[in-house]
């Protein structure tokens, strides 16, 4: 990667974090905020496409809890979401005007969407919890029922679980069930196991 197109990422990103105030780990293009045993990362990635005329981004904030893992895993990890533009993958950050446009939205994006779910843990952590779990934007499948049912307690997992499942087809059910028969394997597999194993969802 060129020295411009790294140093234009990196004024980016530390653009982001004046505005946001969290931790900056430099070498690994990550915002970091933790509340008690739950970390909230935001992450940059560049394209492998990006030269001195083209320096495309894009970004996402995952979050995880330190009592599954000592790092971002499959194990730890609890929610997701990304930060898109209206069109395609990549924000463009190479021009001023687009820089600009960029940097305002995924501002926008951070304040609606995950700011407010970080004070209201700051202020009350099970509100926090809950916020993390129903506010709209983050990504449902990528939400750890095993987590929300040890912290929230189960009749919080069930609804979840519900939420979860709810709009599952005829042939997304079938496939479950094969699932739970150890026919066949599926993407989030931890938390398909763990609905199946505690009763949380019928297949």
């Amino acid at each position: 990667m060129g020295e411009v197109v790294k140093e234009c990422i990196d004024s980016f990103i530390m653009d982001i974090n004046h505005a946001i105030d969290w931790k900056y780990l430099k070498s690994r293009r990550m915002l970091k905020k933790q509340v008690n045993e739950i970390i909230f990362q935001i992450d940059f990635y560049s394209s492998k496409y990006n030269d001195n005329s083209r320096i495309e981004i894009r970004s996402e904030c995952r979050v995880w809890c330190r009592r599954y893992d000592k790092s971002l895993t499959i194990k730890s990890g609890i929610a997701n979401i990304s930060f898109l533009p209206e069109a395609g993958y990549w924000w463009d950050i190479q021009k001023e005007n687009s820089r600009e446009n960029t940097f305002q939205s995924i501002i926008k994006e951070i304040h609606t969407k995950v700011l407010p779910i970080v004070e209201e843990m700051e202020k009350d952590y099970n509100s926090g919890l809950r916020e993390l779990v129903y506010r709209y934007g983050f990504n449902a499948f990528s939400n750890s029922i095993q987590f929300i049912d040890e912290v929230l307690g189960r009749e919080e997992a069930f609804q979840a679980a519900g939420e979860y499942s709810k709009n599952f087809s005829e042939m997304e059910r079938n496939i479950l069930k094969r699932f739970a028969r150890g026919e066949c394997k599926l993407v989030n597999e931890r938390n398909l196991h763990y609905m199946i194993e505690n009763q949380l969802i019928t297949v």
